[in-house]
């Protein structure tokens, strides 16, 4: 390298105004339950020595030209490892300033890194939350992508990949209108792009932005035209069923919604009965789909029921249930027969034989864990439908198995059990409540508006909803008419078991409010002439 060129360099380094990641930043408590976390603290510790050496030095004393921003990076990743996020993007900040003073002094010889570390950066801010940096940056690599093309054989596809994720982050600002923008842009993108490139086929990209192009016209009301962009999508799956049935079936289960969302209530209920059709065939012959299969027949049940058909709908939950017990039954089976193909202790293992034996055995009880709460989903959404046709000791037993398997499951995963259990719980205060035994209605209520309450205040916007609307329902079970309040009211006249009454809110919504109502409720069809029909 020119000596001019490395003095112009060491300048613009010494210049960049970045906060540089140190030893005593590392000096923080590693987070537990990590795997082997003393390795991955010693690769940081060792590549962040080899980045101090270099530091302010010119490249032409480095042992390759892109060692410093490489050891940079393999900082970053340890730091990832470790998940100390905040760590880990000074590391990046710092890599990506090296390799754009790198690509100022010798044009085009460090692009591909300088790209690479902005896709990793990215990734980084957006997993903090940091959207306002992460905006510039996703747009920065889209570009310099694009620059790419020619050279770089995937260029293309990493460029298409940049606007998708471009769009996420204008979503997560609550920009709306630029997120359809860009959604649209992207659509117009592929649709110029060359057939025949490396990577994801044309056809396959163009529907992937088709339908994330009609989640963002959805998203700001625009129903029409979001429904258009599913349809397209559905015919490009269509011809692809055989090949890709679980792709084909999520397209009509989109156009399933978008036509909800018009009013065009009977075909949305052929798109979703379709969804399940697609599914039958190669879920007989393939046992891993028989689980996309039955959480397709528990959407389905409850579309069901929301057009007011409840005895379908319980055909429907009673098969999705049954197919989840298969699937729960052959994961059990698996797990087992894992246990029973380790011949020797763990006592006599070595470390890395029994950190690995460790990581089979929690991969396959996460695996367990997860289709018995799949289970119970259906179990609560069957307890409904039997609810709804006067089967109250069948719902109560339905939704009792679903209690006791999520409470199961606590300790081992709380942020996936908690919230169904809070739902299974209020659900069961619902039967409880129809069947006049109102003492036990009101431990069911109190119970879950007590879980509800703390992810309300760590995720409001998701469950703080949930928790008014539970709150709500407490009050007409029977302990809390009888507040002193109330003590010269007449007492509220009892109903027998097995006499039901709505207790859900209007979900109407408000016109020119650009909202739609939710298709997972009942109040999305109440207009629907099979809902009249059935008054």
């Amino acid at each position: 390298m020119a000596h001019g060129h490395r003095v112009c360099y060491s300048r613009a380094v010494n210049e960049v105004n970045v906060e540089r990641i140190d030893h005593q930043m590392l000096q923080r408590d590693v987070p537990p339950g990590l795997d082997r976390p003393g390795r991955s603290l010693r690769m940081a510790r060792g590549h962040l020595d080899r980045v101090e050496e270099m530091r302010d030095r010119p490249p032409g004393t480095w042992s390759s030209p892109d060692d410093l921003p490489r050891s940079l990076n393999y900082v970053a990743e340890a730091l990832e490892e470790l998940t100390w996020h905040d760590l880990a993007r000074l590391a990046y900040l710092e890599e990506l300033a090296v390799y754009r003073r790198l690509e100022a002094t010798w044009p085009g010889t460090y692009a591909v890194g300088l790209r690479r570390t902005l896709t990793a950066l990215r990734s980084n801010l957006m997993g903090l939350g940091r959207y306002e940096e992460a905006l510039p940056i996703a747009r920065e690599e889209r570009r310099l992508s694009l620059s790419l093309v020619g050279t770089e054989t995937y260029a293309l596809q990493l460029a298409n990949t940049a606007r998708y994720w471009l769009t996420e982050i204008l979503v997560k600002l609550g920009r709306y209108d630029e997120a359809v923008e860009s959604a649209a842009a992207a659509v117009d993108e592929i649709r110029e792009q060359p057939a025949k490139r490396a990577g994801t086929p044309k056809g396959y990209v163009l529907a992937y932005a088709l339908d994330d192009y009609s989640e963002r016209l959805d998203r700001v009301g625009r129903f029409e035209d979001a429904l258009t962009a599913a349809a397209e999508a559905v015919r490009f799956w269509r011809r692809k069923a055989e090949d890709e049935p679980v792709k084909y079936a999520g397209a009509l289960e989109t156009l399933g919604r978008r036509l909800a969302c018009v009013g065009r209530y009977e075909e949305a209920r052929a798109a979703f009965a379709d969804v399940v059709q697609v599914l039958r065939g190669p879920a007989d012959t393939d046992e891993c789909l028989r689980g996309t299969l039955a959480g397709a027949l528990n959407n389905h049940g409850n579309r069901l029921a929301s057009l007011g058909s409840h005895r379908e709908a319980l055909a429907a939950g009673e098969e999705a249930v049954a197919r989840y017990r298969e699937v729960v039954e052959r994961e059990r089976a698996d797990q087992q027969a894992m246990e029973l193909s380790f011949d020797e202790p763990d006592e006599l293992l070595d470390y890395p034989d029994r950190a690995y034996r460790r990581y089979e055995r929690d991969k396959a009880q996460a695996e367990v864990r997860k289709v018995e709460l799949r289970l119970c989903i259906a179990l609560v959404n069957l307890s409904s439908r039997l609810r709804k046709v006067g089967r109250f000791d069948e719902a109560l037993a339905a939704n009792a198995e679903a209690v006791e398997i999520e409470r199961g499951h606590v300790d081992a995963d709380a942020a996936a059990s908690e919230p169904q259990l809070a739902t299974a719980l209020n659900n069961r205060s619902v039967i409880l409540d129809d069947m006049a035994r109102y003492e036990e209605a009101l431990a069911a209520a109190s119970e879950a508006v007590r879980m509800y309450r703390p992810l309300a205040e760590q995720n409001p916007g998701r469950y703080s909803a949930s928790a008014r609307t539970r709150s709500w329902c407490s009050p007409r079970l029977a302990l809390p008419r009888w507040t002193p309040s109330m003590r010269d009211a007449a007492p509220p006249k009892k109903r027998s078991p097995g006499t039901t009454r709505s207790r859900r809110p209007s979900r109407r919504p408000a016109t020119g409010s650009g909202h739609r109502p939710d298709p997972s409720c009942t109040g999305w069809t109440r207009h629907h002439p099979a809902r009249r029909r059935r008054r």
